[in-house]
C-alpha cells in the first residue's frame, strides 16, 4: 500500500508540472503585442524580471499589487539605489530603523559614552546583538 500511495503521489505531481508547463506556454509571448505588454520599461527588450513579473500575473500566481508591494521592500532596503542588496544597504537601513526608534546604535547595543561595550563581546542586549565590533540587528528591533 506504501508503494501504491507513492506511486499516486508521484502522478499527481506529474500531471501539475505538466499541467503548469502548458499553462507558461499558453500565457507566454506569442506576438509582437504580448512583447510590448511584457516591456514594461518600454526600451524594446523584456528583461529575466520583466518575464518574471508579467508570467506571475498571467498565471494568477501573484497580483500586479503583491509584486509591486515586494518590489517596494526591495527598493526601500536598497539604500545605494544600485539594484543589488549588500552588507552596506542592510546596516544603512539598521541605522534608519534604530533612528526611527530613538535611538543611539550605542544606546541600543549597550554600550557606554565612550563606545566600550557594557558588557563583554558577544553579549546580548533585549535590541542588539553585538558581537566584537559588527552589530548585527535581532528580530526584535524590526518589530
Amino acid at each position: 500500500t506504501t508503494r501504491l500511495v507513492s506511486d499516486i503521489f508521484d502522478h499527481v505531481i506529474q500531471e501539475q508540472q505538466k499541467s503548469l508547463l502548458e499553462r507558461v506556454r499558453d500565457v507566454s509571448i506569442k506576438s509582437h503585442e504580448d512583447l510590448k505588454h511584457f516591456d514594461m520599461d518600454r526600451d524594446g527588450r523584456v528583461t529575466k524580471l520583466e518575464f518574471l513579473h508579467q508570467m506571475l500575473i498571467r498565471l494568477d500566481m501573484c497580483s500586479e499589487h503583491e509584486l509591486k508591494t515586494i518590489m517596494k521592500s526591495f527598493d526601500d532596503l536598497d539604500q545605494s539605489k544600485d539594484g543589488v542588496l549588500d552588507m552596506r544597504d542592510f546596516r544603512e537601513a539598521s541605522m534608519r530603523i534604530i533612528h526611527k526608534l530613538g535611538g543611539t546604535p550605542e544606546s541600543l547595543a549597550g554600550t557606554t559614552a565612550n563606545g566600550t561595550a557594557a558588557g563583554e563581546a558577544g553579549t546580548t542586549s533585549a535590541m542588539l546583538t553585538v558581537p566584537e565590533a559588527r552589530p548585527k540587528m535581532t528580530l526584535e528591533a524590526w518589530s
